[in-house]
């Protein structure tokens, strides 16, 4: 089937680097993940997860789900635990969900997460997200 977008592009470096700048202005792309194209922006940036939330029509009160490449990138974000690291060992990267405490000190926009304690967290497996999620510097 042919695309019909005109703004739908096949994925390679120029449409790479195209999206990791316009997330890096924080406004938002839409993505692919395992299921469905997702809408993504930088999680630490107010006016990208407002975008977000306004565009989806999203209530307030529902958490986005904050995406990162690998584990090493989420230890300022959230409170780890063994539990933890052995479900990550065994399942990710994968379309598993995690909800982990949130550090004190974490940048995540508090609306991203809703205002909880807890922060959910996933590691996509889809090879265009993570392409983008290794070459930036925020979740």
């Amino acid at each position: 089937m042919k695309n019909s977008y005109s703004n739908i592009f096949p994925f390679n470096k120029k449409i790479l680097n195209k999206t990791i700048k316009v997330l890096n202005k924080e406004s938002v792309a839409s993505l692919p993940t395992e299921t469905v194209y997702g809408l993504a922006g930088n999680a630490y940036s107010k006016k990208a997860v407002e975008k977000i939330f306004k565009l989806k029509g999203r209530p307030k009160f529902n958490p986005l789900i904050i995406h990162y490449y690998s584990i090493h990138q989420i230890l300022n974000d959230v409170v780890i635990n063994d539990n933890f690291k052995k479900l990550y060992k065994k399942l990710c990267p994968g379309p598993i969900t995690f909800i982990l405490n949130k550090n004190k000190n974490s940048n995540i926009n508090s609306l991203a997460n809703a205002k909880l304690q807890t922060v959910a967290i996933r590691f996509p497996k889809h090879k265009v997200t993570r392409s983008i999620l290794k070459n930036i510097t925020y979740p």
